[in-house]
């Protein structure tokens, strides 16, 4: 089953029973790894996308890392910020983001715009900073 699997993406927990013998060129120090790429499918099994936790008729979004099987408001892997559609603002940890991106997680397209105004936001920043000086 584990060679149809690709990248692995460490996440910690504490239970690491018999992975050393499965993946013995792999040092763990009580890691277990996330397979996130199937060669088979060719689909990215973590994505990043948004979670609704607000209210009714105010919904506010959480930014996070999760499986793609997973229900929308179920299991994730990590917080990476949050977006509140009502009044466009949205604040999210873009090292972290970046980090998931770079292991082969994929954003929904929401997630894209908003990472796009981010980055925006962020060089609108340094002009200013820079005009300040």
């Amino acid at each position: 089953m584990l060679k149809n699997w690709g990248l692995l993406v460490p996440v910690c927990i504490e239970k690491s029973k018999n992975i050393k013998s499965i993946l013995p060129k792999i040092s763990l120090d009580k890691s277990i790894f996330i397979f996130i790429f199937s060669k088979n499918g060719g689909e990215y099994l973590v994505r990043i996308r948004l979670r609704r936790v607000g209210k009714k008729k105010n919904p506010v979004y959480q930014v996070i890392a999760a499986d793609k099987r997973a229900p929308r408001d179920g299991k994730f892997i990590e917080k990476l910020g949050w977006y509140n559609p009502k009044d466009g603002a949205f604040s999210l940890r873009w090292e972290q983001i970046d980090l998931w991106m770079k292991k082969g997680a994929v954003p929904s397209n929401t997630v894209k715009n908003l990472i796009k105004r981010f980055k925006k936001q962020e060089t609108k920043k340094e002009v200013d900073d820079e005009r300040a000086n």
